[in-house]
């Protein structure tokens, strides 16, 4: 799959639809503008999921309800469409989105310390994971090849399993995301 990344301010072009979708990784969360996708998360539950939407920084109210959209973006995603995505977040986490995007190829991990590095930030590690917990776009910012460096698993916003799941597929080859421009 191909996506596009453009930096977004929320506040003059905010999203304007809500949708819950079943995904290749479970129930799926996503929220758009007319061509661009603002936020995609897999919740483990409709209540998880629209409790995240809140709390996302710069995110406005909660906008008009489409779960038929949302089914169309979830077939555009996993079936290689090319995605426009706009990118909302601080100049430091938009730092560390691209970078993850530009460093890591499906299948791989890269440490918490690797991607500070990385960032320009090298003992920025712990700042690394607080801009991955803020990560909008699950799957599309792949944060989910992120992991401690000393082996252990590391929390994962939507579910270790779901993180895990990722992974296996991304070895597999199978609905990859590859960035063709960013922010």
């Amino acid at each position: 799959m191909n996506v596009i990344f453009n930096s977004s301010d929320m506040k003059t072009s905010p999203p304007s639809c809500i949708g819950l979708a079943n995904s290749p990784f479970g129930l799926s969360i996503l929220c758009w503008q007319a061509d661009a996708l603002y936020f995609l998360g897999f919740p483990a539950s409709e209540d998880e999921g629209l409790q995240q939407f809140r709390d996302q920084p710069r995110m406005p109210a909660l906008p008009l309800r489409n779960d038929a959209g949302a089914k169309q973006w979830i077939t555009r995603i996993f079936t290689g469409d090319i995605v426009l995505a706009r990118v909302s977040g601080t100049a430091f986490q938009q730092q560390v989105w691209q970078t993850l995007c530009q460093r890591t190829q499906p299948g791989e991990t890269i440490t918490y310390r690797q991607l500070a590095c990385y960032s320009g930030e090298p003992k920025a590690y712990r700042a690394v994971a607080g801009a991955l917990a803020r990560n909008p776009l699950s799957w599309l910012i792949p944060c989910h090849r992120v992991v401690h460096s000393g082996g252990k698993e590391n929390r994962y916003r939507w579910g270790t399993d779901c993180k895990l799941t990722m992974q296996k597929v991304e070895r597999g080859g199978i609905c990859l995301p590859a960035a063709l421009s960013l922010f």
